[in-house]
């Protein structure tokens, strides 16, 4: 079997970082520590960028990876909970990063580490790679709800009128109102589903 590559020193850099943050270490002082010496300046840069990333959306990230895992992140593993901080992080919010990459990576620190839960990190971090695709869906099935709104929203007046119903023009802003609203909530819940956003 190919060998497999090894970890980028950017990311094996974020990795050990955060996992010392986690034990109550200070990341700024860890990303200039001797840890980094030696890394080229562009590794150090993208060290730098997914542990203060990490730190910052924690809460989103962890939502995200809980809700791909389906189980609470206290019950998940720390190294494994870390790798897929470091890779929910690039997935969603460094495009310039191939998914491919960004899941790979992940699952070799963890083989690093636990090998046992490598295929588990793998399988959340592809559940998560996915969703763009579930949004595109999403999106059309969004323009279509909208498009029939806006028809009945027309149609509902003149089609009062020729069944005689009285209080056309109340009548028919109510059920578009009420159309509307229904579209509105669907799109709501669209993206909930399709991008695990946190209600309120």
């Amino acid at each position: 079997s190919p060998t497999p590559m090894p970890v980028s020193p950017a990311r094996q850099l974020a990795f050990d970082v955060l996992t010392a943050v986690d034990e109550g270490g200070y990341a700024a002082d860890l990303l200039h520590s001797t840890w980094a010496r030696g890394l080229a300046l562009s590794d150090r840069r993208l060290a730098t960028e997914i542990v203060m990333g990490v730190l910052r959306f924690r809460a989103q990230l962890d939502y995200v990876i809980a809700r791909a895992a389906r189980r609470a992140v206290g019950r998940i593993d720390a190294v494994a909970l870390t790798a897929l901080r470091i890779g929910a992080y690039q997935l969603r919010f460094l495009s310039r990063v191939p998914a491919s990459a960004a899941v790979h990576e992940s699952v070799e620190m963890t083989k690093e580490n636990a090998r046992q839960l490598a295929g588990f990190v793998n399988a959340v971090l592809r559940h998560i790679s996915r969703e763009p695709v579930i949004f595109l869906i999403l999106l059309a099935a969004v323009a279509a709800v909208l498009a029939v709104t806006l028809v009945m929203m027309l149609l509902a007046e003149p089609l009062m009128r020729l069944m005689g119903v009285t209080g056309v023009n109340v009548t028919g802003r109510l059920l578009g109102v009420v159309l509307g609203a229904l579209a509105v909530q669907f799109v709501i819940d669209g993206l909930r589903a399709a991008f695990f956003i946190r209600p309120g």
